[in-house]
């Protein structure tokens, strides 16, 4: 039984890989397409955000991108894509390596071997890399900031910065820094994020950056998708059928009773432990992954932080039966934001929106956790009253 229980989480961990990363053999990458295409584009004398033959779908992304992505236009396309995909492979490892050391987890324990192959066979994180997308590159600066975070904020918070500039997520995590008076931490924020600015405007034409700021920008911030892998809230009312006249209304109320809820125990909350530190950040990502215009299944990678970080909260203060039912609870979520209808519109339009209410079960989860430590709370979560 020793032996089982030493080889199961190996023989887990090469299946889960070998059967994520088959992807690499796949002939194309989609959304890649936008990465390598419009930093070349970018240079001549053609909006990148214009319709353009080479590309899946038209850019949305922020100007710095083009400065970002342009090294890679300089290899041929098919080049070009296979090593983006290995890279955010590499990405995604990095960044279950630090988490795990943060709470001192080694990569290659049984428990490591473990969450990571769950990460590995959820769809998201099997979606972004078939479609190219960047968010392994986002998911790796939010583990790179949460690693710093409590021991360096001049190493931290430049990750955070580029996370913002490349795809404008947490987009509400500056909030917390103001909330919590991390002013040095803010500081150094405002000067990364005005130096992309500046990057931008300096290597992109001001044509190309006035176009996105005017015009793109704003369709990004009241866009409303129905599709069925928009889990966002906005999703979730247009696919609910949602009189059109009261969708701005319904999505600004439960928006505001999510972020009150979302940061009212961070406000009250004087603890700096990592652990609670962590589950603060996580639940902002959580929040934000539901409150965004659109937030495509492969966005739900970077669900991977609030997994693990509410993991081993959970593994530090809930004890016996209280505890047991939290992982229920925890793994219920994983299960529906890590799963993908095959043809959704055969389903109710409930059980379309599975990865937002999973999202929503993973943030009460959150919120539960973070409540229960504040003042008038014992400092453990060990009873649930």
């Amino acid at each position: 039984m020793k032996f089982l229980s030493k080889v199961f989480p190996i023989v887990l961990f090469v299946v889960a890989f070998l059967l994520m990363s088959k992807v690499i053999f796949n002939d194309s990458f989609p959304d890649f397409r936008s990465y390598y295409y419009n930093p070349i584009i970018s240079i001549q004398d053609i909006n990148p955000y214009l319709a353009n033959k080479n590309l899946f779908t038209p850019s949305v992304y922020p100007p710095f991108i083009f400065i970002f992505f342009l090294p890679l236009s300089i290899l041929s396309f098919a080049v070009a894509q296979k090593l983006w995909i290995i890279l955010s492979i590499f990405a995604l490892l990095i960044s279950l390596k630090l988490l795990f050391k943060v709470y001192e987890i080694k990569f290659s324990s049984s428990l490591g071997l473990i969450l990571s192959s769950l990460v590995f066979l959820s769809f998201p994180a099997k979606y972004t890399l078939g479609m190219g997308q960047i968010n392994m590159l986002i998911l790796l600066c939010l583990c790179i900031f949460i690693y710093y975070f409590n021991k360096s904020e001049i190493k931290a918070i430049p990750f955070l910065g580029l996370s913002l500039l490349l795809k404008f997520f947490p987009l509400i995590m500056p909030l917390y820094l103001i909330l919590k008076r991390k002013w040095k931490a803010l500081f150094i924020l405002v000067v990364v994020t005005i130096l992309g600015l500046l990057f931008s405007f300096i290597f992109v034409r001001q044509e190309i950056n006035i176009y996105f700021y005017q015009k793109i920008l704003p369709t990004l911030v009241n866009a409303w998708q129905g599709y069925y892998y928009n889990q966002s809230l906005s999703g979730v009312i247009v696919r609910a059928g949602v009189d059109p006249t009261y969708r701005g209304f319904i999505r600004g109320l439960v928006s505001i009773i999510i972020l009150i809820f979302t940061f009212l125990p961070i406000v009250l909350s004087k603890l700096k432990d990592k652990f609670t530190i962590n589950l603060e950040i996580s639940t902002i990502i959580t929040a934000s992954l539901l409150l965004n215009s659109f937030s495509w299944q492969h966005h739900f990678v970077w669900s991977l932080v609030p997994f693990i970080t509410t993991y081993f909260f959970i593994k530090k203060y809930a004890k016996g039966e209280q505890g047991i039912f939290l992982y229920i609870v925890l793994f219920i979520s994983y299960l529906l934001i890590s799963t993908n209808l095959k043809s959704p519109l055969n389903y109710p339009q409930l059980i379309q929106s599975h990865v937002f209410f999973g999202g929503l079960i993973l943030l009460i989860l959150q919120l539960f956790l973070l409540f229960r430590l504040l003042p008038w709370k014992p400092k453990n979560v060990s009873r649930i009253d």
